[in-house]
């Protein structure tokens, strides 16, 4: 899974974590992804907005493009009570 676009990767992350998903197996799914994960509370992630008082799983992952440029993907896999209800997205690049 390689997509730049904020939305496409989305897309593909809810084809493997759907709403309902527990946490412990969407962790899984994004390590395998090659995203590192952390669990935030009642935290703030912005996507297309900013999103507060939240509690998710905050998985980051750079894949290098060139050799000046990295893509970073971060992505917060939001539940409750750690049943997985929404992912949000963010994606950009890093570089001179």
């Amino acid at each position: 899974m390689n997509e730049a676009n904020p939305e496409t990767l989305r897309k593909a992350l809810l084809s493997k974590i759907s709403p309902g998903t527990s946490l412990a197996s969407a962790k899984d799914k994004m390590v395998e992804e090659g995203f590192v994960c952390t669990e935030m509370k009642n935290s703030s992630f912005q996507s297309d907005r900013l999103h507060s008082g939240i509690d998710y799983l905050y998985c980051d992952r750079s894949i290098c493009g060139s050799s000046m440029v990295t893509r970073r993907d971060q992505v917060a896999v939001v539940h409750q009570r750690g049943v997985v209800t929404e992912i949000l997205v963010s994606t950009g690049l890093v570089g001179p």
